[in-house]
Formats: structure tokens, sequence, C-alpha cells
């Protein structure tokens, strides 16, 4: 990436980060003490990390987001939302290693249907 829009961005973000900062900074402390300034609280870690919150823009091979672990787990919180719970243990276990075939096959860039038809060597040898 060009040096300009990086240093555009970082900009932004530090101006973006002071105005949160400074707006909750502001407002009247609140009723229940323990419980902190939701929004000021947020933005702290923000200004803490900074470095690690831009670092896809300075790194290309670091993901914008570190959201994979969470996203390849979605699909089993809603499996488990719609039917309430698996049948079984082992059926919660063929679903997870399935869910995980499709999941590496997907950030590797094959084929779905041919990963799935794929028989590994090792299965072949046992």
């Amino acid at each position: 990436m060009p040096p300009w829009p990086v240093a555009s961005i970082e900009t932004r973000y530090d101006k973006l980060l002071r105005k949160a900062l400074e707006y909750h900074a502001a407002q009247p402390a609140p009723r229940e003490p323990e419980r902190g300034r939701p929004g000021h609280n947020s933005a702290l870690p923000l200004e803490k990390r900074r470095e690690a919150v831009l670092r896809s823009l300075h790194e290309p091979s670091v993901p914008f987001t570190n959201n994979l672990a969470e996203q390849d787990l979605r699909m089993m919180k809603l499996r488990m939302k719609i039917s309430g719970c698996f049948r079984s243990e082992q059926g919660a276990r063929d679903f997870a290693t399935l869910r995980s075939v499709l999941s590496t096959a997907d950030k590797q860039g094959w084929n779905r249907l041919e990963t799935l038809l794929h028989v590994p060597e090792a299965a072949l040898r046992c």
C-alpha cells in the first residue's frame, strides 16, 4: 500500500480516537462508579493498542480482523440454537469435523466438493 493512504488513515484514526476520549471525559460522572464509562472504557484499549489495531496497514500478511476463529464457531452455535442440541456426542463431533474441513478448504482456496470427495492417503493405508 502506498505511504500516503496509510498516513491518512492513521491521522483519521488518531483524530477520531482523540474526539471520542474528549467526548467521554466531558460527560458527567456515572451514577454507578464501579461500572465506569462504557464509551470511554472501550476507547482506552484502542489508544493503548494503536499499533496492533493498525498493523494490517503496514503488514499485508496480517488479516484486517482476527475474527476467523469466532466465525468458524458461529455455525456450530447457530446449529445448536436452531435445533436446541445435537442428538448425540458423536453427531456433534462429526459436525465439528465437517465444519473444520470445509473452513480449511475455504481458507486454502480449495473447492469444497473436491475436498469432501478426496480420500487422504493416510486413510487408504489403514
